[in-house]
């Protein structure tokens, strides 16, 4: 690129610039962007900053892995405040969606409890099973009522009112109970 120079203070012997000459130069200089040119050289610059101190570091022994989480720490370190108050929003955002989430699970499983589901494994797969059959727009509650309107739940009875007051359950009972959550993940057996 030819180097752009305009003087404007005469000297014995040298000519002045034509206006046409001064316009000229003025609307080439118009089109250079010098913060471009600034930030491509810094850019070029950083890059052969970080290759000189990779190779320093692999001199002294470090392997790659070591070198790559320096550097990162390092960069860390260096960070602008608006890239520190973007990483802090993100790690908000990612706070706020991972408790929306276990609040939404702490509120079906209210939910089924209402309705006299209270095994732990019982309310996950009930929980599976009426979002699978349930469009994503209903609310929980509302899929949850209608699905236990069209399936509803027997009466569970205690052991010790079924087995003469023993509190002893015959293994029997727990086949059952494998077979009744098989049932209500939709396995047949």
């Amino acid at each position: 690129m030819e180097a752009i120079t305009n003087t404007n203070i005469p000297t014995e012997g040298t000519a002045q610039p034509t206006t046409e000459q001064t316009e000229q130069t003025q609307s080439t200089a118009a089109y250079v962007d010098m913060a471009l040119i600034e930030q491509t050289a810094q850019t070029r610059a950083d890059r052969a900053a970080r290759s000189v101190v990779k190779d320093m570091l692999r001199q002294a022994g470090l392997d790659d892995s070591s070198i790559s989480s320096m550097l990162a720490e390092y960069k860390a370190k260096q960070a602008t405040p608006e890239q520190t108050i973007q990483a802090l929003t993100k790690e908000r955002d990612e706070g706020f969606k991972a408790r929306d989430a276990e609040l939404a699970t702490l509120k079906q499983e209210k939910i089924l409890r209402g309705h006299g589901i209270n095994d732990d494994e019982d309310i996950i797969l009930y929980s599976i099973r009426i979002k699978m059959h349930t469009a994503p727009e209903i609310p929980f509650e509302q899929a949850a009522k209608e699905y236990f309107e069209a399936h509803p739940q027997p009466k569970k009875v205690p052991a010790s009112a079924i087995f003469g007051g023993t509190g002893k359950t015959p293994i029997h009972f727990e086949t059952s109970k494998d077979n009744d959550m098989r049932e209500a993940m939709g396995i047949k057996t």
